[in-house]
């Protein structure tokens, strides 16, 4: 039961709720980061939106078993490992995204909407997307950006043009350079068998594409107003 758990949980991805605090981006650039109701709130979608993402995960892992058995560190997960049983993980992944989408009901019709439009679009970037160059790390960055709106619609506040440009070089950044640490890690065999898109992009690509993302976000940020988020 114990090993059972540890698997759950490694295959939930804990670590990898920190993304969620972007939820929180609205809150801290409004000034009232400390305002008990506002943060409550913030704090239980970050909670509903952790489910989410962990269920996403579940489901990423069965699509891609055969693809992570190719990986030298995914191939450890437990479900290409065998460790933890494939209808056991689907049961996981549907439980934990029917809980997620009735939960965010229950706090906002928009951000239902939010978590709706994410996970369809972690569906069909984990289907077909992540077999198009670009669309790909497109897809990657929008999912960063829905989390940004998400905790801003909890929240009814409203994001200036500029935080999302911020945000959005950002999320390229982040999305191009997950590309470039797998063309880094995987030999060139392995790379094309585990993720279709590396192919088409080279190292000097991925290298321009750091160069220009990492340049447009540190502008961004440094020249970032202040927000108006009213209530």
């Amino acid at each position: 039961m114990a090993e059972l758990f540890i698997n759950l949980l490694k295959t939930a991805r804990p670590r990898q709720w920190l993304k969620n605090l972007s939820l929180a981006a609205a809150l801290m650039f409004s000034g009232k980061l400390f305002y008990l109701p506002s943060f409550l709130l913030i704090a239980w979608s970050i909670i509903i939106f952790s489910i989410l993402t962990s269920s996403v995960y579940f489901m990423n892992d069965i699509i891609d078993i055969s693809r992570d058995k190719l990986h030298p560190f995914k191939k450890f997960r437990p479900i290409a490992s065998g460790k933890l049983p494939v209808p056991l993980a689907l049961f996981f992944a549907s439980f934990g995204v029917l809980v997620s989408l009735y939960l965010s009901f229950n706090i906002s019709f928009f951000f239902f909407l939010i978590c709706l439009i994410y996970f369809c679009l972690q569906v069909v970037y984990s289907l077909y997307l992540k077999n198009l160059i670009v669309l790909d790390v497109l897809s990657i960055a929008a999912s960063f950006i829905l989390r940004i709106y998400g905790g801003a619609i909890v929240l009814n506040y409203h994001i200036s043009i500029w935080f999302l440009l911020c945000v959005t070089s950002l999320a390229l950044f982040m999305a191009v350079g997950k590309r470039r640490a797998e063309l880094s890690l995987l030999d060139k065999e392995t790379a094309l068998s585990h993720r279709k898109t590396l192919s088409h992009y080279t190292a000097d690509l991925l290298d321009d594409y750091l160069a220009m993302f990492s340049a447009s976000a540190w502008m961004s940020w440094a020249l970032l107003p202040s927000l108006n988020l009213p209530r």
